[in-house]
């Protein structure tokens, strides 16, 4: 008798696939009958109740619903108007399957902090592309958009008092763009009537060189000082947020009253001050901590984490990985734990608005930070923030459901006129061997280590968060090889990119291109032993500093087309060698991404080929 072994990992991915909606952020609670109803049919009209304590939660009470969905009605209940909000966003989400599950929702945030920073005082974007991200920002729950305003290439909110700030020969970006206060309320309101809180950010005494050539003198001043005090008076009723982000990171304070001056102010103002931290240093208890970079956590002071989730250090692939950081290190707000906020800094000039959130992968993570925000996650899992889980653990299912639904919500936020780079490739396995840089290719394989995704971080530029290679110190080649299977020979596009810099990265050598090569490292991989040649590279022949003021056109693998390639019918080897090293230097990020992958050209936007499979080992 022939026996046929399933792992419980196939049976749960079957389960999840069919039983599991697409939704994002998943409900807290759901009970499905089992039953779905055609959307086309189901034209029955929505019972709306909105009543104080009709809902109760752990947490999170102004934002919590249910929604019941019988084959006769959907009724929506919460205790406030901004939960029927939350509830309406979920049946829109299942109204696109073409089927509605028939069952009972109860749901409500962890945290009610849940947001995004768009970094705007270096790279301007029109009120009209802040809108388009209010709408995506409600699908996905998230409530506070982070508006930083000021930052070294300008400041952006005109200034009713000091025509200085207004001067476009103070601004090194886009020196004519700022928001009239008309703009910031228009702004404000329709985030408002979308769910969504605007907490402005003015960033000081740090990145500020606007503000000398401005106004002829520093902030750190006391005419700088009184500046910044009358500014914080008027944004202050500019902006109905309780909450007001003073900066405060990444500069030497040298007068030592300005931290305390600024906050008093911001509190007289009637404001709750937020700071980074790492940043200047504070004995009030009641100042919000941002916390970024290795900061850890407050032992007195409220917070919110910004820790791991800046987006321009990320690979669309890290979207998933997003299930296993439990942000603001507790499981749900404690009262401290505010929430976490993502954030774009996308340091390098952008000159087309529309690649704000394409130069970074905002929309993916963001979309799998939601849920995480949203949910909160039990426990941390560091070993996970950057690579696929391992084969048949509960984990890699986590992982593999999300990325199903993710990669759902690619169309709608496309239609809503976002990018949204994001391909799913998890399951790509890989043999891995390392040589000496002068050694031959290997031609043993037997001893080769594994690695799984379309994206493989050798070495993470996060050192401490564990890469799929022992962290590497001395210069190394890394090759890697994969097989895959078509039943038909036919053309298809392959993705691919090596050591792809952050959208922060300045100065790196990995900005420069080489014409012909992949990267100044001479990376390259092949396709059935014929090499594929890399594209003609916007700046080929460039050093970084010259690319350092150019805007991104092609750095990354998910902004251009894929190089197009020829399949056979049955197996088809990938194969690929990439060093560690450059001129002796290590490269920031050591690693990989080969996909196959198609091409809208009208969008700009990737997604999968269907049919394909994949093997170390083909049969």
């Amino acid at each position: 008798m022939r026996t046929l072994f399933l792992s419980l990992t196939a049976v749960l991915s079957a389960v999840a696939a069919e039983v599991r909606p697409n939704l994002i952020p998943y409900p807290q609670e759901c009970k499905w009958t089992g039953e779905t109803i055609p959307t086309a049919t189901f034209l029955k009209p929505e019972i709306l109740v909105v009543k104080p304590g009709s809902v109760t939660s752990p947490v999170g009470a102004d934002e919590a619903y249910t929604l019941e969905i019988t084959r006769d009605k959907i009724t929506i209940t919460a205790n406030k108007q901004l939960g029927a909000l939350r509830a309406q966003a979920t049946l829109s989400q299942l109204r696109e399957s073409g089927k509605i599950p028939l069952g009972v929702i109860h749901d409500w945030p962890a945290f009610p902090i849940r947001g995004i920073l768009q970094d705007v005082g270096r790279n301007f974007q029109s009120i009209a592309a802040l809108k388009r991200q209010i709408l995506v920002m409600e699908r996905f729950k998230l409530n506070v958009f982070h508006w930083h305003l000021t930052d070294y290439p300008g400041w952006r909110v005109e200034s009713k008092m000091h025509a200085g700030l207004n001067d476009p020969k103070s601004r090194s970006r886009k020196p004519n763009s700022q928001y009239s206060w008309e703009e910031i309320r228009d702004f404000i309101a329709f985030a408002t009537e979308h769910g969504v809180e605007v907490i402005p950010e003015m960033d000081m005494p740090g990145h500020s060189t606007y503000f000398g050539k401005g106004l002829g003198f520093d902030m750190q001043t006391p005419q700088g000082l009184k500046v910044l005090e009358a500014e914080i008076t008027d944004w202050a009723k500019l902006f109905p947020s309780q909450f007001f982000h003073t900066g405060s990171d990444e500069v030497q304070i040298k007068m030592k009253e300005f931290v305390p001056t600024i906050l008093a102010k911001t509190k007289a103002s009637g404001k709750t001050p937020i700071i980074w931290s790492p940043g200047a240093v504070v004995r009030d208890n009641s100042i919000v901590l941002q916390l970024w970079a290795k900061a850890g956590l407050p032992k007195s002071n409220p917070y919110i984490d910004s820790r791991y989730v800046y987006t321009n250090h990320m690979d669309p692939a890290e979207a998933a990985n997003q299930a296993f950081i439990q942000l603001a290190g507790v499981p749900r707000t404690d009262g401290r734990a505010l929430g976490a906020i993502l954030c774009n800094w996308p340091d390098h000039v952008i000159d087309d608005e529309t690649n704000a959130n394409r130069v970074s992968p905002t929309w993916p993570v963001a979309v799998a930070f939601a849920e995480s925000a949203w949910l909160g996650v039990a426990k941390d899992k560091k070993s996970l923030y950057a690579r696929v889980p391992e084969t048949g653990t509960p984990e890699l299912e986590i992982y593999l459901d999300l990325e199903r639904r993710i990669t759902a919500q690619r169309n709608a936020v496309v239609a809503l006129g976002e990018p949204f780079p994001f391909v799913a490739a998890a399951q790509t396995p890989w043999s891995v061997v390392t040589t000496e840089p002068d050694s031959p290719e290997p031609t043993d394989w037997s001893k080769a280590s594994a690695a799984w995704g379309g994206t493989v971080y050798l070495n993470h530029h996060w050192h401490e968060l564990p890469s799929w290679l022992a962290l590497t110190k001395k210069p190394t080649i890394a090759w890697a090889r994969t097989y895959v299977y078509s039943e038909k020979a036919q053309t298809i596009g392959l993705s691919i990119g090596f050591n792809v810099p952050s959208a922060s990265d300045g100065h790196k050598p990995e900005l420069a291109s080489i014409d012909g090569q992949w990267d100044v490292a001479g990376s390259a991989v092949w396709l059935n032993g014929k090499s594929i040649a890399p594209p003609k590279w916007a700046y080929a022949g460039l050093n970084s500093k010259a690319v350092a003021e150019k805007p991104w056109v092609d750095h990354a693998w998910w902004m251009r087309a894929p190089q197009t390639v020829q399949l056979k019918a049955g197996w088809n080897e990938i194969r690929l060698r990439t060093p560690s090293h450059f001129n002796g230097q290590k490269l920031r990020k050591w690693m990989f991404t080969v996909i196959p992958t198609q091409w809208d050209a009208r969008t700009r936007t990737l997604s999968e080929v269907d049919g394909l499979r994949f093997s170390t080992k083909p049969e």
